[in-house]
């Protein structure tokens, strides 16, 4: 990958380390490429380092019964160009917490431990600026998998709660799930009506504007960005789906 050393002058991970000093490290990272579908690491596996995303992207996701090798995943995260990942194989080796699986094409840059090592030897001046990015992107991890947590127990305390109708319930989660997510969103939640076979707009947070883009006879099998502002989540049922979500 001759592109190396530009690629890394892109990531906020190396801000301040010198021209000469990425020169070195692209000598130590190793390129490989990943087709649709194929691991990257198991999720229990020994960690070889940490890896960057070069093209492509990368699902996060974890096994929701790590005794069954075939256990079902839960969808973590989605890494696209410029993203890292694995990092705390570079601060404390222990087995990897979750998958890591390409999604289509992906090309990763790799640093080992044994490598990053061989580069701070030769750049013992790079340490503090590296070591300082890579704190801010685990704290960064850490801030939102706390804020998820601080969600799922406000929506735990809300599900306890009675409500007069479906319409009040839908309301307050949306009022719940909004704070938490940090920017002016706004989102609506669609119910599937039974004498109609269309999906109905049962409850809205205020700047929600539908327009024509959700069709009443609308029946998304999954979730799904619809564009770069808009995401989509489905509650699935068995036949079809009975309602989703619209986060924008």
């Amino acid at each position: 990958m001759a592109e190396k050393p530009e690629f890394l002058k892109s990531l906020r991970l190396f801000e301040g380390i010198s021209d000469a000093q990425l020169e070195t490290l692209s000598g130590v990272l190793e390129s490989s490429s990943y087709p649709d579908g194929a691991v990257v690491f198991e999720e229990g596996s020994r960690g070889e380092g940490m890896y960057f995303v070069a093209s492509g992207a990368i699902r996060i996701a974890k096994k929701l019964d790590p005794g069954r090798k075939d256990s079902p995943l839960k969808e973590l995260a989605l890494l696209r160009p410029g993203d890292c990942f694995g990092e705390m194989e570079i601060i404390d080796s222990k087995p990897r917490s979750a998958d890591a699986i390409a999604s289509g094409d992906a090309r990763l840059l790799r640093l080992s431990r044994d490598g990053l090592n061989r580069w701070l030897e030769a750049s013992p001046a790079a340490a503090v600026g590296f070591f300082t990015h890579l704190l801010h992107v685990v704290t960064g991890r850490l801030r939102r998998s706390t804020t998820e947590l601080t969600l799922i127990l406000d929506l735990s305390q809300t599900l306890l709660e009675p409500f007069p109708h479906g319409k009040a319930l839908l309301e307050e989660v949306l009022r719940q799930m909004l704070p938490h997510f940090g920017g002016a969103w706004s989102a609506g939640a669609y119910l599937h009506n039974p004498f109609t076979d269309e999906m109905d707009l049962a409850a809205a947070s205020p700047g929600f504007e539908p327009g024509d883009r959700f069709k009443p006879a609308d029946r998304p099998r999954g979730d799904e960005w619809l564009d770069e502002r808009t995401f989509r989540a489905v509650f699935p049922g068995k036949r079809g789906p009975f309602g989703y979500l619209v986060f924008s």
